[in-house]
């Protein structure tokens, strides 16, 4: 059954880096259709087979690995990325002013959130993060990259944090173990079945959002401001500097109270 919450060209990436371990055809596959984004949705079997250099039955074969069923899934969630994903979905022009809009946008999404987050509540995020030795940071498209950006922060501080590019590989993880996972996630749409798997599997929860109500999935919920995105850019832009800031208040608390305890 075709999912559109999953997030399919994260998973590309995950396998054009090689992140899985895969076989060097996939890689090679993987890469080309990154290239090709754009009319992915477009193209029959045989044309992406002879576009990878590679049969038909070898394109279906690396369909399936992604968790597609048939081809008509992959072609149609590529249709849809385009349609409602692609450059269209970010970049609305006609709806600003000039390009400083997106400075002075994040400018105040970053003042309401640090009045939004309350020092108390930052300081149970960081006994979450010193009581476990298992934590797993989770994110979905830019989002990830502030989880990448945490796990160093974190490991510059003493706490070794997983993160995986690829959802699947994250909720891989949640199988294994138990322990502290932190998702970062703009509306958490994509991240639910991840927090189900987390929930199920034991997993002390908190999430980085600005979906008020997240809350009730979580054991600590971070809000951010959601106020100033008047168009699909905005989000984008904002989302990602303020998931930025909230993690950069955690390492700030977290370095002080490492400093007091060395005096």
């Amino acid at each position: 059954m075709l999912m559109m919450n999953v997030d399919y060209v994260s998973k590309l990436l995950a396998i054009a880096q090689n992140d899985e371990n895969v076989e060097a055809v996939f890689v090679r596959i993987s890469q080309t259709m990154l290239q090709k984004l754009d009319v992915l949705g477009t193209l029959q079997n045989r044309q992406l087979a002879k576009m990878c250099y590679v049969d038909a039955s070898t394109i279906s074969r690396f369909i399936k690995y992604l968790g597609f069923d048939h081809y008509a899934e992959f072609k149609a969630y590529f249709q849809d990325y385009q349609a409602n994903r692609g450059l269209s979905y970010y970049f609305d022009f006609k709806a600003w002013q000039d390009r400083y809009e997106l400075i002075e946008s994040a400018k105040k999404s970053l003042d309401a959130t640090y009045q939004m987050l309350k020092e108390d509540t930052l300081n149970q995020v960081l006994t979450c993060i010193e009581k476990h030795t298992e934590i797993l940071l989770c994110g979905d498209r830019y989002a990830q990259l502030v989880a990448e950006d945490f796990q160093l922060k974190l490991l510059s501080l003493g706490h070794y944090a997983k993160t995986y590019k690829d959802v699947t590989l994250q909720q891989e993880q949640l199988y294994k173990s138990s322990g502290l996972m932190i998702l970062f996630s703009a509306t958490v749409n994509l991240g639910k079945s991840t927090l189900k798997l987390a929930s199920q599997y034991g997993w002390e929860i908190i999430i980085i959002t600005r979906n008020k109500e997240a809350s009730s999935l979580a054991d600590i919920c971070l809000l951010y401001d959601d106020t100033n995105l008047s168009t699909w850019t905005l989000h984008s832009v904002n989302d990602r500097f303020c998931m930025q800031a909230v993690i950069d208040q955690l390492v700030y608390l977290l370095a002080k109270k490492k400093l007091q305890n060395l005096q």
